[in-house]
């Protein structure tokens, strides 16, 4: 996992064994679900911690939100378009 701070992304590279499979050779959807929002939890909690602070800082502004999990996710909603296979390293970016 990586996380560009100038351009405020995560990039991670994952791989998806075939053991992770719902149909054959093709990744399990709740797999997919679970890595997307556990990956976009981290980018968030990242840019509350690394740029939130400072923007509101030099606006003379306090810190809201101490103490609040961005990571945990509250509701993510998912449209697959196209299969994801098994076997392969995939790229996220978040």
């Amino acid at each position: 996992v990586f996380w560009n701070r100038r351009e405020t992304e995560l990039v991670a590279v994952v791989y998806l064994g075939k053991g992770l499979c719902g149909w054959p050779d093709t990744v399990h959807g709740g797999l997919l679900a679970t890595l997307m929002g556990e990956k976009l939890g981290v980018a968030a909690e990242l840019f509350r911690t690394e740029v939130i602070p400072s923007a509101k800082l030099r606006e003379g502004g306090t810190r809201n939100g101490e103490g609040e999990d961005w990571r945990e996710l509250k509701e993510l909603e998912i449209q697959y378009r196209k299969p994801t296979y098994a076997g392969q390293f995939y790229v996220v970016r978040a």
